[in-house]
């Protein structure tokens, strides 16, 4: 056990460069090629940004009242938050790491366009600038994040094709990809989580320091990451050698809890009041921690593992192998990470089951709520013994999910329920040219086989701004929401997608030709 212990202090001699650049480019290309749009929720964050970026009364805070024409009606979000005092504010009712990490990015790109006599505030640049925010912000820092995925594996043993492979997984087979079409935050906080805990097992005094700091990252950018800030001291406590680090961890974590105590303070007037708690009152549970934690969801339970709305393993088949993994916890020489990724899964799952009468997270395809912890779930697989009889189940699995995923990202995660109560089913529907949904939207709706143009305004049928157009504008319909094969190649249809799956095929391959020594030579699954 010793052996064991010591484990999550080794670190892996070999830097395997050449698959890493493939892991990078097979993730940032994959992500990066659909883009589709914004709604409440993506339009809440862009404000804040945008507020604090651009010349007006409240330039240099995140007040977001000048784009709220009409507040209770949400004609540009519904997503917001009241100031306490007499309501004379509003704020984005989100977790403030989406608007951090905008900013200085915004601060840049405004006044770089202004220099060059390029209007920054035109209808085109609002919109192309919303997509580059949302590459700073959602797809580098989750690309960045499968590097330390991989050596993350690495440390837990796992051999270079095989890491790659999960890394594939995770970032391609979850819903960690079509949630990084969108600003949404949860898959940046993700990317943090990843990060986070990769440093910590890599080890040293760095290591410690840099975990702390990056799992308070994740905290700023979606609450539900709280339990990660949390266990991982409690980690170092278990691993022999490595109780200093406990308090290194806390230790790196001192600014961003600074940061997460000031924002509060500023605009709500505790360092403890939410923004969620200001929300509007039917996003709210009376009596409900913060207005959203209250009591466990029996119908949750149902619908956040095989419901075909919401349901993990309906959604991500490759998930039921953990129930395998699981079993083979005790005594495993990575016994200490397997428990602490097993109660992050937990808490986050069970935190959901008690999140008020939103558990769903909206209009949505999947368990969004649950992204934080996919990194665990997966992580967990690498338990599995290589080979065996659960090889060929894992290959089917696999490729089912990253189908999914892929069809999700093409079409849109804020696909509806709209056949048979399953966005995956509407949007398989959609891909393959079964469902038209005409919201008398013509430029937006799916005519001429456009995937992406018939999905994001299944939901928000509303401008990001009072602009004094409509949304039948043909600005909003070639920018507010497009895959690169539409955008640049003028591809229509699932022919769209033809170039990005070229792109997974091509980096897969370069991936996972990483040599084999003998006593890996039946580790080459994902």
């Amino acid at each position: 056990m010793s052996e064991g212990r010591t484990a999550l202090r080794r670190a892996d001699p070999r830097r395997p460069r050449r698959i890493e650049v493939a892991l990078f480019a097979l993730v940032l290309g994959t992500c990066g090629y659909f883009y589709n749009g914004y709604g409440w929720n993506q339009t809440a964050r862009y404000d804040s940004i945008w507020a604090f970026v651009e010349p007006g009364p409240n330039q240099g805070t995140v007040r977001i009242d000048d784009f709220l024409s009409d507040p209770e009606a949400g004609l540009n979000t519904g997503d917001w938050a009241r100031s306490p005092e007499e309501g004379r504010h509003f704020y984005s009712n989100k977790a403030p790491g989406t608007t951090l990490l905008g900013i200085p990015f915004y601060w840049a790109l405004f006044h770089v366009e202004r220099a060059v006599g390029f209007d920054p505030l035109s209808v085109e640049a609002v919109l192309v600038n919303a997509w580059l925010i949302h590459l700073w912000v959602t797809v580098l820092p989750v690309a960045v994040s499968s590097l330390f995925f991989f050596r993350l594996l690495l440390h837990l043993g796992a051999g270079e094709r095989r890491a790659f492979g999960l890394a594939a997984v995770l970032y391609l087979g979850t819903l960690m990809l079509p949630f990084s079409t969108m600003l949404w935050g949860h898959t940046t906080a993700a990317a943090f989580v990843v990060m986070a805990v990769a440093c910590f097992v890599a080890g040293g005094a760095g290591g410690a320091l840099a975990a702390g700091f990056l799992a308070g990252a994740a905290v700023l950018t979606d609450y539900g990451t709280a339990f990660v800030a949390v266990s991982l001291p409690v980690l170092a406590l278990t691993v022999e050698g490595r109780r200093k680090d406990a308090l290194r961890v806390v230790a790196g974590g001192f600014v961003p809890f600074v940061v997460f105590l000031a924002y509060n303070d500023a605009l709500f007037g505790s360092p403890l009041r939410l923004a969620a708690a200001y929300a509007q009152p039917f996003m709210m549970e009376r009596g409900g921690m913060v207005g959203l934690l209250g009591n466990l969801r029996s119908g949750a339970l149902w619908g956040l593992t095989f419901g075909r709305a919401r349901g993990l393993f309906v959604y991500m088949p490759v998930l039921l192998l953990v129930v395998f993994a699981i079993r083979r916890i005790r005594g495993h020489p990575r016994e200490e990470y397997a428990w602490f990724a097993l109660a992050n899964i937990l808490v986050v799952f069970f935190a959901n089951l008690a999140f008020n009468g939103w558990w769903w997270g909206g209009v949505n395809a999947g368990a969004r709520y649950q992204i934080v912890a996919l990194p665990f779930w997966v992580s967990l697989l690498v338990l599995l013994p290589p080979g065996g009889r659960l090889r060929g189940g894992l290959m089917l699995l696999t490729a089912v999910s990253l189908a999914n995923m892929l069809v999700i990202a093409a079409v849109s995660p804020m696909a509806p329920d709209a056949l048979r109560g399953s966005p995956l089913l509407f949007a398989w529907a959609k891909l393959v040219g079964v469902v038209r949904l005409d919201l008398g939207l013509d430029a937006l709706v799916a005519s001429g086989g456009s995937l992406s143009r018939g999905s994001l305004h299944i939901y928000p049928t509303f401008l990001m701004r009072d602009w004094p157009i409509g949304l039948q504008d043909g600005r909003i319909a070639d920018w507010a929401v497009f895959n690169l094969g539409e955008r640049l190649l003028g591809l229509r249809g699932s022919v769209s997608l033809v170039p990005v799956l070229a792109w997974i095929g091509v980096f897969t391959s370069l991936g996972l030709r990483a040599p084999v020594p003998e006593s890996e030579a039946s580790d080459t699954e994902p």
